[in-house]
């Protein structure tokens, strides 16, 4: 390992005491170090892309918690360069390496004792009634969510141009095997193992007796439409990517959700099992 790029977050290690004891000890053994900043904007309500990220960068290193990661999957998107986090935050499902055991942790990575995995992602495309596309991509989910007024959602399903079902709910949590252990799993759904090439989507507090999660083919095309509501009037609801990135959505807007053409690649330094860790986690929570 010859060149890392570290990605830290502002909040979680605001004097950069943790990004310079990574980068000296990296520096300390011939490794070239590059630090990128990624802050939250209060405006946008959400973490700014960090400038700068090395293209020729072997490992990003992710300071934070399983949040700062998802976000750096996203902005480093199509770079193909595989990340591996230093758990700042609280579970960390993603985050793999904690500050106590960093030295032993730095020194695996630069002695290649490591694995690489391969995460799909979704990409989601807004097609809005007057003909604008705003496209993203997410590692975790896409959430269909009411915004304003506590009213339910009405919102059609089609799966490849075939209508699944019409619902009315909170929501709709559209997510990856990586997601599928986030909001997806606090709202029922199921947990899918990683590495699988799969989608899952959970409705959010369902108006019927009957919510069960459909497991379907990482091929298929979701679209979600957004007709009126029950009087014909507009609804506004929005399109949240991986718990941050935005978009808002009215009557007649549509939004199709498919598997992203680039993985994520996330660096495994232990061998456990991911039922292990899912134990591990949920015994911690």
């Amino acid at each position: 390992m010859k060149k890392v790029c570290v990605i830290s977050n502002d909040f979680k290690d605001k004097e950069l005491v943790l990004t310079n004891r990574i980068t000296t000890y990296l520096n300390e053994r011939g490794c070239e170090t590059v630090v990128v900043m990624t802050k939250w904007d209060c405006e946008k309500e959400e973490w700014t892309k960090p400038e700068g990220i090395p293209t020729d960068a072997e490992c990003i290193l992710v300071l934070g918690g399983d949040g700062t990661l998802l976000q750096a999957a996203r902005h480093s998107y199509g770079l193909h360069i595989p990340l591996l986090g230093v758990n700042l935050g609280t579970l960390g499902f993603l985050t793999e390496v904690n500050s106590d055991g960093l030295e032993d942790a730095l020194q695996q990575l630069l002695d290649g004792d490591y694995s690489v995995e391969d995460r799909m992602m979704l990409e989601g495309s807004v097609l809005t009634k007057e003909g604008k596309t705003i496209t993203s991509v997410a590692l975790n989910d896409i959430v269909v969510n009411r915004t304003g007024s506590l009213q339910i959602v009405r919102f059609d399903v089609w799966l490849n141009n075939t209508l699944l079902k019409r619902y009315n709910a909170d929501g709709c949590i559209v997510c990856t095997p990586t997601g599928s252990t986030g909001y997806n799993l606090s709202a029922g759904g199921p947990v899918i193992d990683p590495t699988s090439d799969a989608m899952v989507m959970t409705n959010i507090c369902p108006h019927n007796l009957f919510n069960r999660g459909v497991v379907l083919s990482g091929k298929k095309l979701i679209t979600i439409v957004i007709p009126g509501d029950r009087q014909g009037r507009n609804q506004q609801v929005e399109a949240t990517f991986d718990g941050c990135f935005k978009i808002k959505l009215n009557t007649g807007d549509c939004l199709n959700i498919t598997m992203a053409p680039c993985t994520t690649k996330i660096i495994r330094l232990e061998p456990t099992s991911f039922m292990e860790i899912l134990h591990k986690k949920m015994s911690l929570s």
